[in-house]
């Protein structure tokens, strides 16, 4: 565990590097570096661990009272199954519409932009949950139960919204809210983070917006099924 905390935060300054050149210019950034190489997939590959070990960071006081070793190891089998299906959709969806770059290519492309939305909607997350910590420790203390939880649901939430809305005082029901809004806020983050890059897969297939945005409604029509084989791979194994 030592030695693989010594080597994320060896690549920390790097990373942080790549990070904010990423954010600010994705098509850009993708753009310069997107020679399918050893190196290449080397450094696509390592920003992406590291993106995953700094989530794993962000998932501590969330994680379930279960064997932390087994957990991460769950974890990382997980996202190595949910990766290469995301991929592969990905990589089907170009190609129905003609695209046929290859595939080294894409996966590169995607290693960062998966890299990037992971954390930032992990970020998300815990600021929403910071928000009921600090606001409503009880909402927070049933949100935490929740998400340990195999289904993210919890049972005692039931009552809790019932004693607030029949307490007839609205502050009761503004920290549910600004919880709802700010987990409404990362999904529409990393969906506006998708679209800003998705620019860059267009340019790999030297295809046009028309045939890029068909691709892009057949990667969201065939997404459930991903999200769908993950979410039951998680329910098994943890």
């Amino acid at each position: 565990m030592n030695d693989l905390v010594k080597l994320v935060f060896a690549q920390i300054p790097k990373y942080l590097f790549n990070f904010f050149n990423l954010v600010s210019g994705p098509k850009r950034f993708v753009r310069k570096g997107n020679v399918y190489n050893d190196q290449s997939l080397t450094e696509a590959t390592t920003f992406l661990a590291v993106s995953f070990v700094l989530t794993l960071i962000l998932k501590t006081p969330f994680m379930p009272d279960v064997n932390f070793w087994q957990y991460i190891a769950t974890l990382g089998l997980q996202a190595l199954i949910e990766i290469a299906l995301l991929a592969a959709v990905l990589r089907l969806a170009w190609a129905l519409v003609g695209g046929h770059a290859p595939f080294g290519r894409f996966f590169i492309t995607f290693c960062y932009y998966y890299a990037v939305g992971i954390i930032g909607l992990q970020a998300f997350t815990v600021f929403a949950y910071g928000i009921a910590k600090v606001w409503d420790p009880e909402l927070y203390a049933l949100l935490v139960e929740a998400y340990k939880g195999k289904s993210f649901s919890n049972p005692k939430m039931q009552p809790y919204l019932e004693k607030a809305a029949g307490s007839g005082d609205i502050k009761k029901l503004l920290p549910l809210v600004a919880v709802t809004l700010m987990l409404l806020l990362g999904w529409a983050a990393l969906l506006a983070w998708t679209i800003a890059g998705w620019g860059a897969y267009r340019e790999l297939t030297t295809l046009t917006k028309k045939r890029s945005l068909l691709a892009g409604i057949i990667f969201i029509c065939l997404y459930p099924i991903v999200f769908l084989l993950t979410f039951l791979l998680y329910s098994v194994l943890t």
